[in-house]
Formats: C-alpha cells, structure tokens, sequence
C-alpha cells in the first residue's frame, strides 16, 4: 500500500467502539491456517464486543484509539494502579494497529499520547510494558519513549508464531528512583541480574546476602519459627508439649474470595508482590483456573496464596499471598506447586511470580524450589516513605530455556540482549 499522509485522531476509546477494537485484535491474532485467534491472544475477552464494551466503561483503564475518517486503526490501553494506591503502578496492554498503517508512526504517536496521559496526571510512577518479541514492532516503540528492558517472560504467551516470549519493559519516575530504599539486600543471582538496569538508570544496586536461609518446607512447623507480621492481629498459638504447630492447607473456591480476615491485610507485606495484573477471560470458563490455598492453624485461618493458571499458554501465575505469620511461605507455595504439577504429567508449564527483591528468605525459598530471576523492577513497590525493588522469579517444567532463549532476536537493543543472556534457567 502506499504511503499515507492523513493524521489520525488519537482519543479515548468508548463503549460503542467495542465491534471495531475487536476486529483490529481478530485480524492481527488469526493465524495463518485460519483458527480461532482467541486461542493465540492472552486476553480473548478483547475479541468478545460485548466483553469489551463492558471494560471500557471501566473506571481503572484509560483506553485510547487512533481514528482516520471515521475508521479505527489503531488501538492501546493501560490499567491505572495496579498495586496500592501509594505503589501507582500502571500497566500497558493491547497495542495493535491495522496491517495498513503499520510502519508510519502511527504506533508512536498512540503510545506516546497513552504515556503522556499516565505521566502528567501523576497516576503513574511505574509503567509496565510487556513487549513481544518475535515482532520488534512493540518493543522499537516503548524504546523510543525512552522505556528499559526489565527482562525476559521465557513461554509467556501461545501467539499466531507458537508460545512466545515477552520482554518486559518500564519506565520509572525520577521521583520514584530518588525514593528507592537500600538499606536492605539481596541474593547474588538477583543482584547480577539488576546490574546492567541500575547501571542504566545510573542506580546503585542492593548489596549482596550469601548467608541465607530459605523458609521450612515442612507443615510441622516449631512455634518458635513462626513470627507475627501483623502487630494488631492476636493470634494464640498452640501450645503443644514438643512445641510444634501443624499447618492445614485447603482449596477453596475463588469466586468467593480468600477469606475476610486475610483479605484486609497489606499488600506486598509476606514478600509477593500483590498486583492486579491483567488476566484473560474466556465466556466459555474452562481456560482460566483460578484458585486460593488457604492455610490453618488451630481452624483459624492465617494466610491464602492465590494463583490463576492459562490452560492455553500452559503458564501459571502466583499473584497474591497473604499472612498474618511470617515463616508459612514456603509451605504454601510448595502445596500451591504440587497440586498443579500432578495435573499437568508430561505437559508444559512455565510458573511466574513477583517478589520483593529484600526478602532474601523468600528469594531463597523460591531458589531452592527451581526457580530463578528473569526480570529486575526498580522502585516498583511504596513501603512508607520508601520505594522497594522488586523481582520476578520463573521456574519451568517439560521446558529448557535455552531452546526459547535460541528463539528471540534482541541483537537492536543492546540492554535487552545482556539481560536475556544473563538469565539462566535450570
């Protein structure tokens, strides 16, 4: 096609241009032999106009669309503070432009306006976006906004090409660096992962903790372990001759929430990261599952952890956990793991979680269960007047990393090249 001269009309997205988004995501995701291209997209609820109308009304999302006469070509939105309301984090998705007005800056202008709006307003000091990497299309556009590398999502999404993986990239607040908090420290394989991001923003990395245990493993666990993280939550502690405590874990059902009393506590306070990440959705109901592992003792309940699983991308995510007691992480976790991985036999499955990079117990935990880091977050999370880095761990099954890792091509973009070859996974 020729080249175009119009200027388009960059707005905000409203209900009644749910049909055109939607087709704009069904011809970029339709594979090439013709199936469903809600199969190859993570959030299938976009290709749904009636699902999408819904969304945009939506308070929490800025969504925005690029109009010439009268047609919508384009198309990128963002989720408004996905952490604590102190955290503003934003998170940017489903940026798409019609195959006739590709490579004429029409995707920089989109993105540019979204990031000026998430930035001027004071909405967000953190902006998270997850770029694919078998089209440099996404990732040349956040560069020039002068967005980072963060790291690499290994098997992160079954798109039109096969399962992908995504670079994850972000842009950080002045403010936001200036508040960071290094007075604490981190294990040596998240603090060689961090390097070449804080050399970047010209940041000084935590200092390193080799002497580092990870949490019990064991649901007899010795009260002396257990340490209370909320100071305003009485708790009584069994009192038992051989001075030991045992831990009951059930699976409750997600449409009704983790239970109240756990609900309330604090983000980001037991180590994971508590985003409300975007997660697909699917009318049928059988490719998301979601679910709560909640933890006992003496009937009381005194922590959940809460995964969703993508039946189609085979990757799980652990989005939340919560504790009125420090020192049941690693047996919830561990449960959470086992249950899944005796469904999926000889399948795959790619497990992601974020945590705080200063809980070296918790980076422990999750290093001595296979995981390893992928991504690095600067400032990500606000703790008083403080920020807190943050890191994202990865740990794969019926998966070898070097076979995706062959499968990227970041040699234009430096930064993201160092970081994918600094990653290793068992």
């Amino acid at each position: 096609m020729a080249f175009q001269t119009l200027i388009p009309i960059i707005r905000t997205a409203r209900p009644d241009d749910a049909q055109a988004i939607s087709r704009l995501y069904h011809d970029a995701y339709t594979p090439a032999d013709g199936g469903d291209p809600r199969k190859c997209y993570p959030y299938p609820q976009f290709l749904e106009p009636e699902l999408l109308a819904s969304i945009l009304k939506c308070d929490s999302i800025h969504w925005l669309v690029a109009e010439i006469d009268d047609k919508i070509v384009g198309t990128m939105g963002a989720i408004v503070n996905i952490g604590n309301q102190e955290d503003r984090i934003a998170e940017c998705f489903g940026f798409v432009v019609d195959k006739d007005w590709r490579f004429q800056h029409l995707g920089s202008n989109l993105f540019r306006s979204l990031y000026d709006f998430l930035s001027t307003t004071g909405n967000a000091e953190f902006i998270i976006v997850e770029a694919r990497t078998a089209n440099s299309g996404g990732w040349k556009i956040v560069r020039h906004c002068d967005f980072i590398p963060l790291g690499l999502e290994p098997y992160a999404h079954k798109m039109p090409v096969g399962s992908e993986s995504m670079l994850l990239t972000g842009k950080i607040s002045v403010n936001a660096l200036a508040q960071r908090n290094l007075s604490n420290n981190t294990s040596d394989q998240v603090y060689r992962l961090s390097l070449p991001i804080l050399s970047s923003l010209g940041c000084i990395p935590l200092s390193i903790n080799k002497n580092i245990s990870a949490y019990s493993f064991s649901n007899n666990l010795a009260v002396s372990q257990l340490l209370l993280l909320d100071d305003g939550y009485e708790l009584s502690l069994p009192e038992l001759q051989d001075n030991t405590c045992h831990i009951d874990i059930y699976e409750e059902d997600a449409a009704n929430g983790p239970p109240a009393k756990l609900s309330i506590l604090a983000r980001h306070k037991a180590g994971i990261v508590s985003l409300q990440r975007l997660e697909g959705k699917d009318t049928q109901g059988i490719r998301y599952q979601r679910k709560y592992f909640v933890a006992y003792l003496n009937k009381q309940p005194i922590a959940y952890v809460f995964v969703v699983w993508d039946l189609l991308d085979h990757r799980m995510r652990i989005l939340d956990l919560r504790s009125h007691i420090d020192g049941i992480q690693g047996i919830l976790i561990q449960h959470a793991l086992e249950i899944v991985v005796a469904k999926i036999a000889d399948t795959p499955l790619t497990v992601v979680v974020d945590i705080r990079a200063d809980n070296v117990r918790l980076i422990a935990t999750l290093e001595t269960l296979g995981f390893s880091p992928t991504v690095y977050y600067p400032a990500l999370i606000a703790e008083g007047a403080y920020r807190v880095d943050a890191v994202q761990f990865t740990r794969l099954y019926n998966l070898k990393y070097d076979e995706c890792q062959g499968l990227v091509d970041l040699k234009e973009w430096a930064l993201a090249f160092t970081l994918a070859s600094k990653i290793t996974i068992k």
